[in-house]
């Protein structure tokens, strides 16, 4: 069985570059730095971004409009088990021309199960905190954040971009690749699982990289990794979504706490904002079937 799967973000169009939202992962953070200089926030400031102190965390960052964005962060609590928040930013200057992304409600969920014994009813939602990120170029910027009875500031920098978008002035990079299937980058959901979804991004014509934010057994916060292409029926496979545990949130993650290991696969059937999704883990306790 396949769940049936709908676009929640807002876009341009389907089949052509994706305008006015883009998704990307923020991975990777960086403790103890100052902001630099802001600037203007674009479209093609979404796309992937690290630190390497912390590998093992990160965000996806999606632009929505010119002043509007979402955001998911991935991390862990404090006993080493998975947690992931979502927050909606507006875009609002900053000075001497600059912007910075404003999300004043980081929410957090627990309750639903994965799968087919998911109930949208069990999701429950509880208020964490606030979060900010701004840019001083194309690929550097600075993350800042006050949750969990915790406060940090990272400076984080790019990893990949987004297939079909751009930072840079028109005397920039030109002749970027982009495919028909660009217009699939973005956030997918099904509408009989409210409060877990999937974060597709594409960052070259050949290349994916998918986060799913969802449940265990048993109620708690769980998400996958992992990157993909097309097959042969033009449907986006990942072969090495693989999950995370260990770290601890905030000022006491260490990355050689992160334990990384097989989860399965995951594949999707996507159209212009409607698709479905299938999934196989090798993880007992997960399954196989609806994704």
């Amino acid at each position: 069985m396949l769940s049936t799967l709908r676009c929640r973000s807002s876009r341009d169009h389907c089949g052509a570059v994706p305008v006015r939202w883009l998704a990307g992962l923020l991975l990777m953070l960086l403790s103890g730095a100052v902001p630099a200089a802001g600037m203007p926030i674009t479209s093609g400031h979404a796309g992937h971004w690290f630190a390497v102190d912390r590998s093992g965390e990160g965000w996806v960052l999606e632009m929505r409009s010119a002043d509007s964005a979402w955001l998911y962060w991935f991390t862990y609590d404090e006993t080493g088990g998975q947690r992931w928040m979502t927050a909606t930013g507006q875009v609002v200057d900053d000075g001497e021309g600059g912007q910075r992304i404003d999300f004043p409600q980081l929410v957090v969920t627990r309750g639903a199960r994965f799968g087919a014994d998911f109930d949208p009813d069990d999701v429950v939602r509880e208020l964490a905190g606030s979060a900010r990120i701004e840019f001083s170029g194309c690929d550097q910027g600075h993350f800042s954040y006050e949750a969990f009875g915790q406060a940090q500031a990272f400076p984080v920098q790019r990893l990949a971009r987004v297939m079909g978008s751009r930072c840079e002035t028109p005397h920039g990079v030109t002749g970027r690749e982009v495919a028909d299937h660009a217009g699939q980058t973005g956030s997918w959901y099904d509408p009989a699982h409210n409060g877990e979804g999937f974060a597709v991004h594409w960052s070259t014509p050949t290349q994916a990289i998918v986060t799913w934010y969802s449940y265990d057994s048993e109620g708690r916060q769980h998400w996958v990794l992992g990157t993909g292409r097309l097959d042969a029926e033009e449907r986006l496979r990942i072969d090495d979504l693989h999950s995370t545990r260990g770290a601890r949130f905030g000022a006491a993650f260490d990355p050689d706490d992160v334990e990384r290991f097989a989860w399965g696969t995951l594949d999707f059937g996507l159209r212009c904002d409607a698709g479905d999704a299938r999934c196989a883990s090798v993880i007992p306790a997960f399954g196989e079937g609806v994704a």
